[in-house]
């Protein structure tokens, strides 16, 4: 098959989702009763080539908002409660430098969204070459720049190990995740 039909076809999928999550995007997550994906979900980004999984997704709020460029999307992990232990796995189509990793770890929509779903607290980054790295966040809503100055890089796996509780919903949520 051309592969440029193949690209075609993906980025079609792509818009033909996020536009039914978009439809259907309320000010918040649904609560525990709404229909939730718990299996694992993979989102490439034809852009930069890169790859990541998830533990789990909620659905309507898919990984494909960690690198849409907009604040106000998020990725939602699919089982309800404090996040701990959910991750993604990010891989780089070839080894390369990551200066800072770039993080916004919450719904960043507006201030009630943000108070009202989990944010992350502490995470630990598991990279390729073996070695492991935490950061932590103060619960202020911004973006974050985390420091890791590492070259050769193929993967890295973003554990989260604590999260703030969210004031309405019992979900975890990241609104951007990027590279320099």
């Amino acid at each position: 098959m051309n592969r440029f039909l193949v690209f075609s076809l993906v980025v079609l999928m792509l818009v033909a989702m996020l536009a039914g999550c978009k439809a259907n995007e309320q000010d918040g997550v649904m609560d525990e009763s709404s229909l939730l994906d718990r299996k694992a979900s993979k989102f490439t980004s034809a852009d930069t080539g890169i790859e990541i999984q998830a533990s789990s997704t909620n659905s309507k709020y898919p990984l494909a908002n960690l690198m849409d460029g907009k604040d106000n999307t998020a990725w939602v992990a699919g089982n309800q409660g404090s996040g701990a232990g959910e991750y993604l796995m990010i891989n780089f189509a070839s080894p390369r430098q990551v200066g800072v990793l770039k993080l916004v770890p919450g719904y960043n929509k507006n201030n009630d969204i943000w108070f009202a779903n989990n944010r992350l607290q502490e995470i630990e980054l598991e990279f390729s070459d073996g070695s492991t790295q935490r950061a932590g966040f103060d619960g202020s809503m911004r973006s974050y720049r985390i420091n890791i100055g590492k070259a050769g890089v193929q993967w890295i796996r973003l554990n989260i190990l604590q999260t703030y509780p969210g004031e309405r919903w019992a979900d975890t949520c990241i609104s951007e995740l990027g590279f320099e």
